[in-house]
């Protein structure tokens, strides 16, 4: 068995006429260390008919190459950059055929290797022209790898075209200023797809028209805080970039992800404020917000038409108020995703995709050497976690009492803290080993008090829909009717949302309560007993194993 050793690699999408482009830019640099080199490479990957290696974020493949071999990937779903899929186990195809029993059960568990046992097929294949150029920027070397591939899956198929750029040996700050002169001359998309993905995302339908939700964070005791921050940060942005494509296209639930992302990474900001701030970061913080305050309306009307709108208009089909709001609400969120839409395809957000990849990895904020700095990125990421959970329960706990009589702005601030102490829970669930059900419990606790405050929030800003109807603007006589079903329906909006709002505030009581009851899963763990103090480490831990981006 062998393993790739760990590099910084990132994928752009192709499109167009820019495969040609990008070649003769790239081979008209003066930076060619030697000349390209061609190979096509013809994976084929397998599966059960529920899809059992994909639901344990696996995917095996058979790629037919100089040296043929069978590979086990993670995590197929994966990101275009490090950390988030990994060659977990390959073996070379010689005279006798690999068997999946000689996986570790560290690796495929015996229980899905079992479930998977004899049930394997072919379910897909992805067959690409590969066109590498070895390059030197600065003191740096980088490879480029420009691939022009098709993917087929039972009687579909799709192309794709996409570059790969592979940090070598030199500085990482080269690798990034490289990109960024290439996209001054070719608009550059972070890709957010693997084969596999891609793969996947045929056998179900629409390729272009799918969600990507949040990944499981996988960190490691003794990791150093600097690293794991990393690794959360491209983990948050690579769900922004995966839901792009499909939320330009009007996928409501791309756009719901999106955000999330957006919202994660910004708690991650937050999160590791005392390591990674420097100069760069305002910037950053503020072009994420721009793009998170765009979503914020769209978002809204999708919930206010899927969740209020089509149930009235189900219980009062004829009713004209009711159609007319429906018709002026669906027309506004048609607006809204063409805004997001031009925004998303803007420079201005594919710098912001960009350049905070090149932030997490090479900003000023790893460079600071003063003796807090230094600490603070070297600190093992288990007691910072530690702390940093403690910390943030205390605040759900002292802001939580007494929901009933808190005001609107008292509970929309108990539900950012709520909300932040989800997804840091989330971060770093990965270090603290077991306690499954105490895991379980406090998740769910703070899952199900986020939603009933946000729904109290929602209701509250629904309050002066009424108003707002009325006072739009003065109408004329022919006007007046129509208005005067349109208030109708609003009134009949406001009162089903008001009738809701004991029983939120009830399910939030119940929440908070459940909340106080779950075990803080991080006290008492075996990760922060023995805690060594390594010195800060770059990259990720040495079992995070490089990934292969196909």
């Amino acid at each position: 068995m062998s393993q790739p050793s760990e590099k910084l690699r990132v994928k752009f999408e192709l499109a167009g006429d820019q495969v040609d482009r990008l070649r003769k830019l790239l081979t008209e640099s003066g930076q060619l260390a030697e000349p390209p080199y061609f190979e096509t490479r013809k994976s084929v990957y397998y599966d059960t008919k529920d899809h059992s290696l994909r639901g344990a974020a696996c995917s095996l493949r058979m790629q037919n190459r100089a040296e043929p071999s069978l590979q086990l990937i993670a995590d197929a779903n994966g990101a275009a950059y490090r950390y988030f899929e990994s060659i977990e186990w390959q073996q070379s195809l010689g005279p006798h055929a690999a068997s999946l029993e000689e996986i570790s059960p560290d690796i495929l568990p015996s229980s899905l290797r079992e479930q998977i046992g004899g049930m394997l097929h072919p379910i897909f294949s992805v067959e690409a022209e590969h066109k590498k150029y070895a390059l030197t920027h600065g003191n740096s070397d980088i490879t480029a790898i420009i691939a022009d591939g098709l993917v087929k899956a039972d009687n579909r198929s799709a192309g794709f075209s996409e570059v790969q750029f592979w940090f070598g040996d030199g500085n990482p700050a080269d690798f990034f200023s490289f990109i960024l002169g290439v996209d001054e001359s070719i608009p550059l998309r972070l890709a957010a797809k693997t084969e596999a993905c891609r793969g996947y995302a045929l056998l179900e339908g629409d390729p272009k028209n799918n969600e990507a939700k949040r990944k499981t964070v996988k960190l490691e005791r003794g990791m150093s805080s600097a690293a794991a921050f990393r690794i959360i940060a491209h983990e948050c942005l690579h769900q922004i970039v995966a839901n792009e494509p499909a939320m330009s296209a009007g996928n409501a639930e791309a756009l719901h992800q999106a955000r999330i992302g957006l919202r994660r990474l910004r708690t991650a900001l937050s999160l590791f404020a005392p390591l990674c701030t420097d100069t760069q970061t305002p910037t950053i913080k503020a072009e994420i917000r721009w793009f998170a305050e765009l979503l914020g309306p769209a978002r809204d009307l999708d919930v206010f038409l899927s969740e209020v709108m089509l149930p009235l208009r189900e219980e009062y089909r004829d009713e004209p108020g009711l159609i007319s709001l429906q018709r002026t609400y669906s027309a506004q969120r048609t607006k809204l995703y063409d805004k997001i839409s031009q925004a998303a395809n803007s420079v201005r957000f594919r710098s912001l995709a960009l350049e905070t990849a090149a932030w997490i990895e090479t900003g000023l904020w790893g460079l600071n050497q003063s003796e807090a700095a230094v600490s603070a990125r070297a600190r093992p990421i288990e007691l910072f976690a530690e702390e940093e959970l403690t910390r943030r329960r205390k605040k759900v706990k002292k802001k939580g009492d007494g929901i009933a009589g808190l005001t609107p702005d008292e509970r929309h601030s108990l539900r950012l803290h709520v909300k932040k102490l989800r997804y840091t829970s989330e971060f770093f669930l990965s270090l603290f080993l077991g306690k499954k059900k105490s895991k379980r419990a406090f998740l769910s606790s703070l899952k199900s008090l986020q939603t009933a405050l946000g729904d109290v929030n929602d209701i509250a800003v629904r309050a002066g829909l009424k108003a707002e109807i009325i006072t739009d603007k003065k109408p004329s006589r022919a006007d007046a009717q129509k208005l005067q079903h349109r208030a109708f329906a609003a009134g009949l909006i406001i009162g089903h949302q008001r009738a809701k709002i004991e029983t939120i505030v009830k399910t939030a009581e119940r929440a908070y309560k459940d909340f106080l009851d779950a075990k803080p899963f991080w006290l008492g763990s075996e990760s922060t007993k023995h805690a060594a103090q390594p010195a800060e480490k770059p990259r990720a831990a040495s079992n995070q194993l490089d990934f292969e981006l196909v």
